[in-house]
């Protein structure tokens, strides 16, 4: 590339023609102007470059700011607004309801089922006791009675109760007999008594 010396030598009035070969961007034919423009094309191209070098993630061929703005889910989310609801968010939503909802009513289902089986054990703990006291009844029952005619014991009950009973009426009936005969016994005397004392 050739420059001139002095802005006011003959050849300004020249086309200039400058090529910029870049593993980015190549300039050709620019159309006639003051060195300094090129000056500060070639200076502005070079701190692109190295500003691209220092960022690459940023690119020339992204979207201006509003557009990746507008591109970005969190500005479509802020303009859907906070009652809007992403489809598959709700029907997951949904979803984990309806699991939370199955899993509650297997939960009281199995507790109910548990409820009754430890019911129906303790009805049938009871009732295996009560079949072993009455075992333990007989036995003892059948120790006792071995042997032993019990319509018999019975009746011999029932005679001997009877008997009782008239010996409980003779005895009264002696005591009253006892009690007249001393009575009687008192009256005679001091019936004496007083005949010895009315013949002094």
């Amino acid at each position: 590339m050739e420059t001139p010396t002095t802005p006011n030598s003959k050849e300004n009035s020249r086309n200039y023609t400058c090529q910029v070969t870049s593993p980015d961007i190549t300039y050709n034919d620019i159309p006639s102007s003051p060195p300094m423009s090129v000056l500060n094309q070639l200076i502005k191209h070079q701190q692109a470059r190295s500003t691209k070098l220092m960022k690459p993630f940023s690119s020339s061929s992204s979207p201006p700011n509003s557009e990746a703005d507008d591109l970005s889910p969190l500005r479509t989310n802020k303009n859907r607004g906070k009652h809007y609801h992403h489809p598959v968010e709700s029907s997951r939503s949904q979803n984990f309801n309806l699991r939370n909802k199955h899993d509650k009513i297997r939960q009281v289902r199995n507790q109910h089922r548990h409820d009754k089986l430890m019911i129906n054990r303790e009805k049938i703990n009871d009732q295996q006791s009560k079949r072993d006291i009455n075992d333990q009844y007989e036995k003892e029952y059948e120790s006792i009675t071995e042997g032993l005619d019990i319509d018999r014991l019975i009746e011999d009950e029932q005679n001997n109760t009877e008997i009782q009973g008239w010996l409980e009426h003779y005895e009264e009936e002696a005591e009253e007999r006892e009690w007249e005969e001393d009575a009687d016994l008192i009256d005679m005397i001091q019936s004496l008594e007083l005949e010895d004392k009315a013949m002094n």
